[in-house]
């Protein structure tokens, strides 16, 4: 197995790759930047909002894994920003050339943005996507289209969507109780 993990620098992925290291398994990293902790040689610099061919990413290190972490996450912008409908289209290129070049299981973070904000429980079986923002909305985006792509190549996927994540490392920003609905969504 070699996982090919976006957002590897990011507050999920830094915890995901370490893990993923602890294990031994064998990781690639795409992103802007070079990622600590991960040699040259197993880094793939590249902007994905940039487009591009991704083909001579996946001929060079056969990933049969793909984490997909990467999203703009600036908590000053990241609910309405344009950027969001380019994650859209550079995460459904990105795992069109995965499944392309032989790729056998995606991994996605959604987010619990994607689901309606009025209800008395979130159940992720029964609380009703209704995306109130344009990254929630974006992020059902991504899935439905992931989801069929991989579908029609018979690719493993799956869509974690994530909850307010906190702990070690994270920005003194990046989470405020103001952005917390005023009613429902949490159990009394």
């Amino acid at each position: 197995m070699k996982v090919l993990v976006t957002g590897a620098s990011g507050f999920l992925g830094r915890h995901v790759l370490r893990l993923l290291q602890a294990k031994s398994v064998s990781v690639v990293t795409l992103g802007r930047s070079p990622v600590a902790g991960v040699p040259a040689s197993s880094h793939c610099e590249r902007d994905l909002l940039a487009g591009g061919d991704l083909a001579s990413l996946f001929e060079e290190h056969a990933p049969t894994h793909l984490l997909h972490l990467a999203w703009v996450t600036d908590p000053a912008i990241y609910q309405q920003t344009p950027l969001n409908h380019r994650w859209v289209a550079a995460t459904q290129q990105l795992v069109q050339a995965f499944c392309d070049h032989g790729g056998q299981r995606v991994v996605a973070a959604g987010s619990c943005a994607e689901y309606a904000w009025d209800q008395a429980w979130c159940d992720e079986e029964e609380t009703p996507l209704a995306p109130a923002t344009v990254y929630g909305a974006a992020k059902d985006a991504a899935r439905r289209q992931l989801e069929m792509l991989c579908a029609a190549r018979q690719v493993d996927c799956a869509w974690a969507r994530i909850f307010f994540p906190y702990g070690a490392g994270q920005g003194h920003d990046s989470f405020r109780i103001a952005d917390l609905p005023d009613e429902g969504f949490y159990p009394s």
